[in-house]
């Protein structure tokens, strides 16, 4: 390549360097206090008739709650899961059935002082009887504890503002953008939504938490009129209300401890306590664009020990306020040390596409892909199974 080609280069570097340098983004949002829940329901039910014996269906209904609290010494978070599941066969002699599961896994982390030296400890919970089942199974508790480095800030607040601003902007509503310092006040008024409920009311404290946005935005001078108008004001309710809004989070964790399952699902008997590693990992490369990462080692102690690894890698894209697609990877190994029973590999892809339709409702379409590798030939589930699901989720928080 010819010198004043990189001549040029250099140059245009130079220039827009600055730019870069000064444009805020979400690796900015290092305030480690932040509150957020989140709940969803979708399903999708089938019925057949006619040429048949009887009437047949199947269906499903599923839910799911997350929930996250941070502050400088401690960190709390807590996801449970239910599914419902109904079915009945066209033949006469197949009876209407149904099966379930439930599952909750909570951790809470104890930071020391100002550094990102932590302790924690986390448990898992679970209910589940299988369809076609005679009973239910035994509960199934799992119990850990260990030492950790390392935090994540959630960053959500800050990518909720960067897309206000840009759509206030789309809209007429604001001139411009605003400072980098105007970026992050408008994050933290996001961002303390509860306390507005506490200080004012569910019904009423909109008003004032709206009006705190407001101030933000009049003290950047980028409203025209002095203030937001109607205009203004229905579309941050539609962002912050309405529409879909994945988690943006960056940062690291590593963390390493024991475990121990007191009851499983099998016979509700305990098993031989586990030794583990994990390593989280989150990348916003823009507010439209994230990455996830969780890798966690688990060796079970004992006679029979057993190496097992788990990765599961996410990646989330914003095409649109309307529009998001979420594709996961979710790898799991399970190794024996003994010949017998042979090592357990599986994959699963997953890609969905959200499409934002009115008042918390999604369309939603589904492709999942999944392979198991057990060692065992002819057993029907030796090749690629492919699924695909069209249906309705429901933001219920």
């Amino acid at each position: 390549m010819p010198q004043k080609t990189y001549g040029y280069l250099l140059l245009m570097g130079l220039i827009m360097y600055p730019a870069v340098a000064s444009a805020i983004t979400l690796w900015d949002y290092t305030i480690p206090e932040s509150y957020s829940r989140e709940a969803y329901l979708t399903g999708a039910f089938n019925l057949s008739d006619g040429n048949q014996e009887q009437a047949s269906y199947n269906g499903f209904l599923l839910g799911w709650y997350n929930t996250r609290y941070s502050s400088v010494p401690f960190e709390w978070a807590l996801r449970t899961d239910a599914r419902i599941d109904v079915e009945r066969g066209e033949n006469k002699e197949n009876r209407s059935d149904y099966g379930y599961e439930t599952f909750a896994s909570t951790y809470a982390d104890k930071y020391f002082g100002d550094s990102k030296f932590l302790s924690f400890a986390d448990l898992d919970v679970g209910f589940r009887r299988e369809t076609g089942a005679r009973s239910t199974d035994e509960p199934y508790v799992k119990i850990g504890a260990g030492v950790g480095y390392g935090r994540i800030y959630n960053a959500t607040p800050l990518a909720k503002a960067m897309r206000i601003i840009d759509d206030l902007i789309l809209y007429g509503v604001i001139n411009e953008k605003i400072s980098d310092a105007g970026y992050l006040e408008l994050a933290r008024i996001i961002d303390l939504e509860e306390e507005f409920q506490s200080d004012y009311s569910a019904t009423e404290y909109k008003k004032f938490w709206y009006e705190a946005m407001e101030d933000v935005l009049r003290n950047e001078g980028v409203l025209g009129d002095g203030n937001l108008g109607a205009m203004g004001i229905v579309r941050i309710e539609d962002i912050l209300e309405q529409e879909r809004f994945g988690v943006r989070a960056h940062g690291w964790k590593i963390k390493a401890g024991v475990s121990y399952v007191a009851t499983n699902y099998e016979d509700g008997k305990d098993e031989d306590p586990a030794v583990f590693t994990s390593f989280e990992l989150g990348i916003p490369y823009s507010y439209l664009l994230q990455f996830n990462e969780k890798l966690t080692y688990t060796s079970v102690l004992g006679h029979d020990a057993v190496h097992r690894i788990t990765n599961v890698m996410s990646v989330t894209y914003e095409i649109s306020n309307r529009i998001d697609w979420q594709n996961s990877w979710t790898f799991n190994a399970d190794l024996p040390t003994r010949r017998e029973p042979k090592d357990r590999i599986s994959n699963i892809f997953t890609s969905t596409f959200y499409y934002y339709l009115v008042n918390r409702i999604w369309a939603q379409a589904t492709v999942t892909l999944t392979h198991l590798d057990d060692g065992i030939k002819d057993n029907h589930n030796d090749e690629l199974e492919t699924r695909v699901f069209l249906g309705l989720t429901y933001r219920v928080r």
